[in-house]
């Protein structure tokens, strides 16, 4: 997964990442590099679709799924096929292939060809182009734990550890004690905040439901020094473990969607903005395209739950679209003037003068910078309108905040996709971000 600048004409299919308890956004692009077959036939196959190259045909497909325990969750077994069981049918619900154990084989070869097999929003992939091949799949159960289950794993374990700087994407499995993943810790304007980095599997909640009664999953980002926790939206039911142009978007169908610009309006540098005024800095008289887009798709899945007494969404929360800014490309990090960022100016933004590695900015040392706080709380920090006001660790307690948002949701920040893993232009396929698809952040980038 890589970052890439925004023109401000880009049209390319975008994935809205949600988020819940204090929601997420950026705004630099990560682009994935998409697999493409030359010819393609679809055939029904129990349940959900398989898909094949060419003059491909599955002669036979065995199934296999995890055991799961009387309480629905996967067995700790580590006796290779002793641990899954024969299906019937494709699993659609909470499970996902093991491409590494799941294979295939040519006629008259016994070589297990593997990755070969990929299985998303209920269809299999298989990249072969013999006839008579023979599939073999494995399918793990998702260990998607309630948010009272992962609140009291946190609660009992937060391991913290260190990196040694941020000048490569990360794919490492943090392993803790007890085998839980190890998260990381930094400090934000609340406090200190622990945070997910790297390849995770186990930061996954299930809270609040469709509009049509669907279950939907989220996955944690990381924990804020408050003590809420940050989401982001990933989907309903078994395609939850990745955002689709399907499942996992914020519009009301999928056709919206990928003509869905972060705003309409991209004619003055202002317009970066999750909300703005025409020739302010900081205002927030008119709202972008996508603050409209998450405001309906709260209020048609996620109304109920806030309206309730005791809402577990929490209303102070604040998302941080950066406009600190130059015009200097050159401009330390930490060093912005606020000259640009109105009408037809040059603008470097704080996003870019941290996160980009030795681009004309000598501070970065050829690593990204991120941070977890937001340079300016009460112009850049959007908060629900009914916010209560909050304390900082600088001990100031004041109106933090723009009080502005009809809903607390927004998207995620270009540092925080960064603190999980990511870096600017370099692809990471194997981070807990990754999606396969473009998606917007709300840090603003450059014009």
């Amino acid at each position: 997964m890589k970052y890439e600048k925004i023109n401000k004409n880009y049209t390319k299919i975008i994935v809205i990442s949600l988020t819940l308890i204090i929601i997420i956004g950026s705004a630099l692009i990560l682009n994935i590099t998409k697999a493409k077959y030359k010819t393609t036939i679809s055939i029904p196959i129990v349940k959900g679709t398989v898909k094949y190259e060419g003059n491909a045909d599955l002669n036979v497909i065995a199934i296999y799924q995890q055991k799961v325990t009387e309480e629905n969750k996967p067995v700790k077994c580590t006796n290779g096929d002793d641990c899954y069981e024969t299906s019937n049918d494709i699993p659609i619900k909470d499970y996902e292939i093991n491409t590494e154990k799941s294979y295939c084989t040519e006629p008259n070869s016994e070589n297990k060809l593997k990755n070969v097999v990929s299985y998303k929003s209920n269809i299999l992939s298989v990249k072969m182009s013999k006839k008579g091949t023979k599939c073999y799949l494995y399918f793990d159960k998702l260990n998607i734990k309630t948010s009272g289950e992962v609140l009291a794993d946190l609660n009992r374990e937060t391991n913290t550890g260190t990196t040694d700087g941020f000048g490569a994407v990360d794919t490492t499995e943090y392993k803790g004690s007890n085998d839980k993943t190890k998260m990381f810790s930094d400090s934000d304007d609340f406090g200190t905040t622990y945070y997910f980095r790297g390849k995770v599997k186990d930061n996954w909640v299930q809270f609040g439901k469709t509009s049509d009664d669907q279950n939907i999953y989220w996955r944690i980002i990381r924990i804020n020094g408050d003590g809420t926790i940050r989401l982001i939206y990933a989907g309903v039911g078994a395609e939850a473990t990745l955002l689709t142009n399907d499942n996992g978007y914020t519009g009301n169908s999928s056709s919206q969607l990928p003509n869905t610009p972060f705003n309409s309006d991209y004619q003055k540098a202002e317009h970066v903005g999750y909300q703005y005024t025409e020739n302010q800095l900081r205002g927030r008289g008119t709202n972008s395209a996508i603050y409209n887009i998450l405001n309906t798709w709260f209020e048609e899945n996620l109304k109920d739950e806030f309206d309730e007494v005791n809402s577990k969404i929490d209303k102070n929360t604040g998302f941080c679209g950066d406009r600190s800014n130059s015009t200097n490309s050159s401009t330390k990090w930490g060093n912005e003037t606020d000259e640009g960022g109105i009408g037809t100016n040059p603008t470097y933004y704080g996003a870019q003068l941290r996160l980009v590695p030795n681009n004309q900015n000598p501070n970065n040392n050829n690593k990204s910078m991120p941070t977890f706080k937001c340079k300016n709380l009460d112009g850049d920090y959007y908060t629900y309108k009914e916010a209560e006001e909050r304390e900082t660790i600088d001990s100031l307690k004041v109106s933090k905040g723009t009080h502005s948002l009809d809903y607390p949701i927004g998207l995620i920040t270009a540092d925080e996709v960064t603190f999980a893993g990511g870096l600017y232009l370099i692809e990471n396929k194997q981070y807990y971000l990754y999606t396969n698809s473009y998606f917007w952040a709300m840090s603003p980038y450059f014009y």
